[in-house]
């Protein structure tokens, strides 16, 4: 009898180690701690915000605790580019793409006591040649025919003939530059129109430096396609280079400030191949500035 007690004891302490073994390494092989994560980025740095929750299986008790690493960003591969540019967001500098640079252009230019006489392209040089002080003389279309015959606007301050703004005014300066919408005429004619506007200023502004400035080129496709030729333009202004005495009247040629390596006017430098982009004027007033000059009595 007491063999089989013994016995029967052994059994139930077996069965319990089955039943209590397990459940212990059931438990050891739980994960014990559940992790989520938030991840917070910047250009400047990459923040992770790790959060650690513990459960303590026990007593259910939970406790947290969170770490912050800090990552910094790795560098940026630099871009292909025969200039870069740079981008400062925060710590980071980030390379970025350069875009075509556009000449630099000077700052205003003042030219007290000066008259500029010209067709649409002087009128251009109004608008966005930045010039300060100076009057003009000027009109889309206008030829050295019509300078002398028609009224046009001076300064916005209504249409005056050539004439009516050589008396009511006081110039130290005038400067010409016609020829370009009469180019199918004669040229001798219009280098003679030439002629009586010198002459006209000479007698109401005898003291005044009178300048000629040559005709501007056009691009090479403009002077291809029309009779805008360059060809043309270059035999007028070595007839229109005659007027100068370089004592009162002087001849200037501008096309070298915006000519390519054939003679020929940039080609970006214009959209219809005759008139500038307004940029691209300030070329014109800082060659003028450069190459002024003073009438000798």
């Amino acid at each position: 009898m007491k063999k089989l007690v013994r016995f029967s004891f052994l059994i139930l302490l077996i069965l319990s180690c089955v039943v209590v073994v397990p459940g212990c390494l059931l438990q050891t092989y739980l994960p014990d701690t559940s992790t989520t994560s938030t991840t917070t980025t910047t250009m400047a740095t990459t923040t992770i915000m790790a959060t650690t929750t513990t459960t303590t299986m026990a007593t259910g008790s939970t406790t947290s605790s969170t770490a912050v690493i800090t990552q910094q960003p790795t560098s940026s591969a630099t871009l292909s580019s025969a200039t870069q540019t740079t981008v400062t967001t925060g710590s980071t500098t980030l390379p970025s793409v350069s875009q075509p640079t556009t000449p630099t252009m000077p700052s205003a230019r003042s030219f007290p006591k000066t008259l500029f006489i010209g067709d649409s392209r002087t009128d251009g040089l109004r608008l966005y040649g930045k010039i300060t002080d100076a009057t003009f003389f000027c009109k889309q279309s206008m030829t050295a025919y019509t300078a002398l015959a028609k009224k046009f606007p001076v300064n916005g301050k209504g249409e005056f003939s050539l004439e009516e703004t050589l008396v009511n005014n006081q110039f130290d300066y005038v400067y010409i530059m016609l020829g370009l919408n009469e180019l199918y005429k004669s040229l001798d004619g219009i280098t003679e129109k030439y002629r009586e506007i010198i002459n006209m200023i000479r007698a109401k502004q005898p003291n005044a430096a009178i300048i000629v400035q040559a005709t501007l080129h056009v691009t090479e496709k403009k002077s291809n396609e029309s009779s805008f030729t360059n060809s043309r333009i270059n035999d007028l202004n070595t007839r229109l280079a005659t007027l100068a005495d370089n004592q009162h009247v002087f001849f200037i040629d501008p096309n070298p400030a915006f000519d390519d390596a054939k003679g020929c006017m940039h080609a970006e430098y214009s959209k219809d191949g005759v008139h500038y982009y307004g940029k691209y004027y300030p070329l014109w007033s800082a060659f003028l500035d450069a190459n002024r000059r003073t009438a000798t009595n």
